[in-house]
């Protein structure tokens, strides 16, 4: 899903995500809220700030820049992905801010409290937009959570081993999930069936690895 907003500025919407945003910005910053993943391509201008709240207590804070957000209320960890321009990162109830550099991650443990920050050269594994997936030093359960979102299906883990190995996997988007569930098999011991559909029309998996 594209979003455009009263700026013009662009946003790219993953499965499962929820942007809101006003009909009209107010006259001195713009501000939206997002639950979920997003691609931001945000218009710049230097008198005319971009905020972006999440439900996890984190604030992205930019003029005009390029960045992949991710913020699902479910999972414990908070990801930005820096493209281009500026960003800071601000966690306002602990007066933390933190400021990301182009072709960073940053990634906040809301359980931990933790922040660290990666160098991802060239945005590796940040085309998901375009409907590719790319894994580099994934665990199983990391592509898992993003093949859920991807094909917005619900995989079930079922005596999930304490698998810590790192995957790499790279996949276009004429794959089916089946066709990757069918790759992954190659790669590790993972096993899987389909379960059927629930009541809100929902596919389900179930995986076992």
């Amino acid at each position: 899903l594209t979003v455009t907003l009263p700026d013009s500025s662009v946003v790219y919407l993953n499965s499962g995500s929820t942007l809101t945003y006003p009909e009209k910005f107010a006259a001195d910053k713009r501000e939206v809220s997002l639950e979920g993943q997003g691609w931001f391509k945000v218009y710049a201008s230097r008198t005319y700030p971009f905020y972006v709240n999440t439900s996890r207590g984190m604030t992205l804070y930019v003029y005009g820049t390029e960045f992949d957000l991710a913020a699902y209320p479910h999972e414990k960890d908070v990801e930005i992905y820096l493209a281009s321009g500026n960003l800071n990162m601000m966690l306002p109830v602990k007066n933390v801010e933190c400021a990301v550099k182009p072709n960073q991650k940053l990634t906040y443990d809301t359980v931990e409290e933790s922040i660290a920050v990666l160098d991802i050269p060239g945005g590796m594994g940040y085309d998901w937009k375009e409907g590719n997936l790319c894994f580099r030093h994934s665990t199983m359960s990391e592509i898992l959570t993003s093949l859920s979102r991807r094909f917005d299906v619900v995989i079930d883990a079922v005596n999930a081993s304490a698998d810590t190995n790192e995957y790499h996997a790279s996949f276009t988007s004429s794959e089916t999930l089946e066709d990757i569930l069918t790759q992954l098999s190659g790669l590790s011991e993972l096993t899987w069936h389909n379960v059927g559909t629930d009541a809100d029309g929902r596919k389900h998996i179930t995986v076992k690895y």
